[in-house]
């Protein structure tokens, strides 16, 4: 996450497979859009533009 280029939030959420970590990222009243990453990557994919995505939604990021 040190190349996560602005603010977001973890966290993890209990599921029936396990916990779930979700990174949050935009305005809270933006349309969401939920991004997930390939196979064997990680969410730092989407740190180069993250920032631009984040200016008209809200990211869920699901791993």
């Amino acid at each position: 996450m040190k190349l996560w280029p602005i603010p977001c939030v973890e966290i993890d959420i209990p599921t029936s497979y396990g916990n779930t970590h979700i990174i949050i990222s935009g305005p809270k009243d933006a349309p969401p859009l939920m991004l997930f990453h390939c196979a064997l990557m990680t969410s730092a994919i989407w740190s180069p533009i993250i920032e631009e995505l984040s200016q008209d939604h809200l990211h869920t990021q699901w791993m």
